[in-house]
């Protein structure tokens, strides 16, 4: 599923949450919120805390 997401990046989820200023949100529930904002998301092997995502940065701070 990761693999299906052609970005060459990831995101870690406790470093969007302090640049966004916000709480740190489980990976699973950033991931279904994407995913019913209509974009591909998983969770990414690099790192536990890791997600792939097409979702742009200002998608991904409203998500939080």
């Amino acid at each position: 599923e990761e693999y299906s997401i052609d970005v060459p990046y990831y995101y870690r989820t406790d470093t969007l949450a302090a640049l966004f200023r916000r709480n740190a949100k489980k990976s699973q529930d950033l991931l279904a919120v994407l995913e019913r904002m209509g974009y591909r998301a998983s969770r990414t092997h690099f790192h536990p805390a890791g997600i792939r995502t097409d979702a742009g940065i200002d998608d991904l701070r409203h998500a939080f």
